[in-house]
């Protein structure tokens, strides 16, 4: 019995494969481990310092999957608990699969975990799955969500393999540069700031005017500095909004040094002119001269630095206002700690102050990249910020909605906190381009994304773009297979990317977007999975399924008509139209269930009603090489239509003989043909069916005096027993005077 309307059962080789006894998996060594030792060696023997370039080391092994046994059930711990029904798990475990309804309903007993417990642990309860940050609809969401499907969708050529199964092959021009497009110009939402940072990072260079005859170096050094002026560029526009929020506080502050300040919070967003403009303001023509130099060379910093030194060597340093000391400090070069003295005079005592201090984590970082380095590689610019973030001298890159929790909504959904602290996904881009061995779990995990461990949408689009398009990166449990022993549409296998793409489709399918879940799904990896997924999300969906959807499904997605008829017919079965459900078998190409539902239904009845047209009409269809047992079931109907029309034309001869012969011996077996979930009423009805054929053959018999003693009197009903008696003794006398003239 299966707890799920959708589920099918398991295939013999899944059953065989469940028999194999399970042994733990090899531990792989920890890649965090491998990486640090490799790139302690490789700082070893680095030439250059103060950068530690990205090793390039071997993939980490392959971890093996945890296998799961079927265990018998005097060895399980379930049997004999049938009846306990306060835990449905346990007395229901092994009669039950679990499954998702339609909408992510689930049918349960007693509570689900986490849910307060009822009144009455045997009551059955609807629950539905929830995997957004909100329970309450989001309209706005949904478009968007619908909109980057459409634009993925738009670049995705979908094909057929042999089987005629659909497989899409995102098509290599696809760029984020294209999702920016998308947007409003004016939008600065985090997930615009996403796309724009990839564009960035890893789309091409616009307008990159290449020397003829420049050497690889010389291009790559090129490239290095037009990515880095990028960066700046799209962080530059990321933080021009907290810089504006600052500059507001600041214009209501009765602080003497405001000034000051504000020329801090223009320089921590890279605005130099407006720092300058801000210093003449204030009246201050030697700060305005400093600040316009701010990022110069190392001449201008190494000045800087011996400015404050011998302000610290002369204690003139506690006569300067900390604003004032941040600014030389930051373009000194110094984005950490200011170092105070500590004297034992309390007026020449200085505190230490921290220059990035109250800044969010993309300008923490943006001074780091503006005033920490001067022509140094990015990656080192990303290493000192995090080894600044490890001494707390700069925020760490939490997402926005650990950043600045907003106020709590009321329709928000409690999810439990993480054990590892999520990071914002703008920084794991930039520490994909950065390090080679950063590994992609870590960047698309969704806690990364929002508050939701469930929501893969943006994890999904960026896999598709790094693994399936650019060729960057991809998880590092991918299996690959050999050219000539993949099949058509399959590039290996990766069990996680699998993963994203079904937690993905779920979440679609919750928020009413089945049929782009069904776009999602045909990204998984194996036909096998591919094929049964996307029937399950038809068969859960198919009262929605209109002549736009089956459009949308048969015309874009090249799903077969077949699969959305199949699922149809199952819902039919549900309920209970018995021929709706044959007719659309039919049409999903499925002669096997079909005949099952003629011999077992649709022929019995056609028979006690004597339709013998109808009947014919049933069994047209049908190929006999297609169904396996076209012998024992549909042939029988068949030979008792042609017995029954060349009885009724007048015809005699071998050929009837030999028909009514073999008739009498194989119609009383259909009622060895019995389905499983018929019931009783069809068992009755194929009864009657079977008593009305031997009738039929019976007067046949008695009328052309033929083959009455093949006949099993014991298998007939009364009145056709009289019948059979009588076509008998004419037999024995014919025969016995025939015998007598001889």
């Amino acid at each position: 019995m299966q707890a799920s309307l959708f589920q099918q059962p398991a295939s013999p080789k899944e059953k065989e494969k469940e028999r194999t006894p399970w042994a733990p998996a090899p531990l792989a060594p920890a890649p965090s481990a491998v990486r640090a030792s490799d790139a302690q060696r490789q700082t070893s023997t680095s030439a250059r310092p103060n950068f530690t370039s990205a090793p390039v080391i071997d993939p980490a092994p392959f971890r093996q999957f945890r296998k799961y046994t079927r265990v018998d059930l005097p060895k399980s711990v379930t049997a004999n608990r049938e009846s306990t029904l306060i835990d449905s798990a346990l007395s229901l475990g092994r009669s039950f699969r679990v499954a998702w309804g339609p909408n992510g309903e689930i049918i349960h007993l007693g509570s689900l975990y986490g849910e307060p417990a009822p009144t009455k642990s045997d009551v059955l309860a609807v629950s539905k799955f929830k995997t957004l940050s909100t329970s309450k609809p989001d309209t706005s969401a949904s478009s968007t969500t619908v909109q980057t499907l459409q634009l993925q969708l738009s670049h995705t050529p979908i094909y057929l393999d042999p089987s005629g199964t659909p497989y899409p092959v995102p098509h290599p021009e696809l760029r984020f540069s294209h999702f920016c497009a998308s947007l409003s110009p004016l939008d600065r939402s985090p997930e615009a700031q996403l796309w724009r940072l990839g564009h960035a990072l890893f789309d091409e260079i616009d307008d990159f005017a290449q020397p003829e005859e420049a050497t690889g170096d010389i291009l790559q050094r090129l490239t290095e500095i037009r990515r880095k002026d990028l960066l700046e560029k799209w962080l530059e526009d990321a933080v021009r909004a907290e810089v504006e929020d600052d500059l507001r506080d600041v214009a209501g502050s009765s602080s003497k040094d405001s000034g000051a300040q504000r020329v801090f919070t223009l320089l921590s967003g890279h605005q130099v002119e407006r720092a300058c403009q801000a210093a003449l303001e204030a009246k201050d023509i030697r700060l305005a001269t400093i600040v316009a130099q701010a990022g110069g060379d190392d001449s201008f910093r190494e000045d800087l630095f011996l400015q404050l030194s011998k302000w610290r060597e002369y204690r003139v340093d506690s006569h300067i206002s900390n604003a004032y000391r941040r600014i030389y400090e930051l373009l000194c070069g110094n984005v950490g700690v200011s170092e105070g003295g500590s004297r034992t005079d309390k007026v020449d005592k200085t505190d230490d102050i921290r220059v990035s201090e109250g800044l969010d984590w993309k300008r923490a970082f943006g001074v780091h990249l503006w005033y920490g380095t001067f022509d140094t590689p990015l990656a080192t610019t990303v290493q000192r910020y995090e080894k600044a973030t490890t001494t707390k001298e700069s925020a760490p890159p939490l997402p926005l909605y650990l950043e600045k929790p907003a106020t709590k909504d009321p329709n928000s959904i409690p999810w439990a906190a993480s054990k590892s602290i999520p990071t914002d996904p703008l920084f794991e881009l930039i520490k994909l381009f950065t390090s080679s061995t950063h590994p992609l779990e870590q960047a698309l995990l969704p806690r990364n994304f929002g508050p939701s461990p469930l929501d893969y949408r943006l994890p999904w689009h960026l896999y598709v773009l790094f693994s399936r398009v650019l060729r960057r990166r991809d998880f590092e449990d991918r299996i690959e297979v050999e050219e000539e022993d993949a099949e058509e549409g399959m590039e290996g296998n990766s069990p996680r990317a699998d993963m994203v793409t079904e937690g993905y489709a779920s979440q679609l399918e919750l928020q009413g977007l089945w049929q782009w879940a069904a776009f999602v799904l045909l990204h998984l990896e194996l036909p096998e999975l591919r094929v049964k997924a996307i029937r399950e999300l038809l068969a859960r969906n198919v009262a929605a399924i209109d002549q736009d959807a089956f459009e949308f499904l048969t015309t874009t997605l090249k799903i077969p008509d077949t699969w959305i008829y199949a699922a149809q017919a199952f819902t039919e079965k549900y309920n209970g139209d018995i021929f709706a459900e044959y007719k659309l078998l039919l049409a999903a190409k499925m002669p096997v269930e079909a005949h099952e539902i003629v011999v077992n239904f649709l022929a019995p009845e056609a028979v006690v009603r004597n339709d013998l047209v109808l009947l014919r009409r049933l069994l047209e269809p049908f190929d006999p090489r297609l169904v396996a047992d076209w012998e024992a079931g549909g042939k029988i109907f068949a030979d008792y239509v042609d017995c029954v029309e060349e009885l009724q034309s007048g015809a005699t001869g071998h050929r009837l003989s030999a028909l009514l012969l073999e008739l009498i011996h194989t119609v009383p077996t259909l009622t060895e043909r019995r389905r499983e979930d018929g019931g009783k009423e069809s068992l009755k009805l194929l009864n009657v069916c079977v008593a009305e054929m031997q009738s039929r053959l019976t007067a046949i018999s008695s009328s052309l005096n033929q083959h009455s003693s093949a006949i099993r009197p014991s298998t007939l009903q009364e009145a056709d027993r009289v019948v059979w008696l009588q076509a008998a003794n004419s037999n024995f006398l014919t025969h016995s005077i025939a015998t007598a003239c001889a």
